[in-house]
């Protein structure tokens, strides 16, 4: 199936007595299975950083179809979790979401420390992504250029795993107002984790 053709991905979806699509396709043919759900009048599920599905929302509203981009381990499930543990509290003060998918260290055996376990464009598009983070009250912005450096780097320790290093992990600040945190909100980051070294090879 060519799964540019938005045509042939409705009738395909449309035909089988589906009720929902779970879309691992590569980021940038995720809208046109997106539409092509919502075409079909199913529910549809991604993991994948989507950008402009948002623009189907007033729609899949309207007809009753749940959209959910975004939901995998991250981003996805560390954000629910974020957002029920922040409904749990009275104030917030911090937040700082970490996630990781290391290789075991032993298998952290080359220049990086990692190993790349989802498409590598994604990847150094990743690495190349800007980043927004509250600290001491203040919003900073980092360039994509720089969210490896010492300024904006540090490290982590675990109990059973060791120190690993933390860089900031794209907009944080965006959360803010979505998971309704107050205004005693001082430092809030989203990181993601790797092997010492990793962040002074980028």
């Amino acid at each position: 199936m060519d799964a540019g053709n938005e045509g042939e991905l409705v009738r395909t979806i449309s035909g089988s007595g589906v009720q929902i699509v779970i879309c691992m396709v590569p980021p940038a043919l995720g809208y046109q299975v997106a539409r092509a759900a919502l075409e079909a009048g199913v529910h549809f599920v991604s993991s994948s950083y989507t950008g402009i599905m948002q623009e189907l929302d007033g729609e899949a509203r309207a007809r009753g179809i749940t959209i959910l981009p975004e939901m995998g381990m991250d981003p996805g499930i560390d954000l629910i979790l974020g957002a029920l543990a922040v409904a749990e509290l009275d104030e917030v003060q911090g937040f700082h979401s970490y996630g990781a998918g290391i290789p075991e260290a032993s298998a952290a055996d080359n220049s990086l420390r990692y190993k790349i376990t989802w498409t590598f464009d994604g990847l150094l598009k990743a690495y190349k992504r800007p980043a927004r983070v509250l600290r001491g009250g203040r919003e900073i912005s980092i360039p994509g250029t720089e969210i490896f450096s010492e300024e904006h780097m540090h490290l982590l320790d675990i109990p059973g795993l060791g120190t690993l290093e933390a860089y900031p992990n794209g907009d944080a600040v965006h959360y803010r107002e979505l998971f309704g945190i107050g205004p005693g909100l001082t430092d809030m980051g989203r990181f993601a984790l790797r092997w010492p070294g990793h962040c002074r090879f980028w």
